[in-house]
């Protein structure tokens, strides 16, 4: 084996190396955590807009509101460096009793209105639009974030206590994000 192959296939190792140590797992779990709540958020306003227009009940309203201003204050709180506490923050707010039973409720009536209140397309609208109808979705993907916050946490145990020194973007950036549209993953 010559020196410059020795030298690519060591560096190659200590990269492998790298990628797995908890500096770098504690980085991915920050930047990751950052992007989906905000997502979830957005998503939120989003949701609660759409149902506002669609004359959703008040009090179910209401609740709805109140889950996203706990979410904002748990998003305010959010320090890049030390993100395991936010996460922990989120697993119990998914996994409490109530909370979960709350967020379930809100997704069937919120399902329910839209389906309700669904108007048929014209029969000569083009099908190459493809105009899809309103969905709700925040409830769903805040359950299941805080299901993958839980197996994570559980699977790397050794971040806890840690704080990053930086909190940078993973390199896979396809894993991040996996439905965003080709070109905005190259942006990122």
């Amino acid at each position: 084996m010559r020196a410059d192959e020795l030298l690519q296939l060591a560096n190659k190792y200590a990269q492998l190396a790298e990628a797995d140590s908890p500096g770098m797992k504690l980085s991915d779990l920050s930047h990751d955590l950052n992007i989906k709540l905000r997502t979830i958020l957005d998503e939120i306003r989003n949701d609660i807009g759409t149902l506002r227009a669609k004359k959703f009940n008040a009090s179910l309203l209401r609740e709805m509101f109140n889950v996203k201003q706990h979410l904002e204050q748990i998003s305010k709180n959010f320090d890049p460096a030390r993100p395991y506490p936010t996460a922990q923050q989120i697993v119990a707010y998914t996994h409490d009793r109530n909370t979960r039973f709350i967020l379930e409720n809100l997704d069937f009536f919120s399902e329910h209105q839209m389906d309700k209140n669904r108007e048929p397309l014209p029969e000569n609208f083009p099908q190459e639009y493809a105009l899809q109808h309103p969905q709700i979705r925040c409830f769903k993907l805040l359950l299941s974030f805080g299901d993958y916050l839980q197996q994570y946490m559980a699977q790397n145990p050794e971040i806890f206590g840690l704080k990053g020194l930086k909190s940078e973007p993973p390199e896979n950036l396809a894993e991040t994000n996996p439905g965003a549209p080709q070109a905005m993953k190259q942006l990122a």
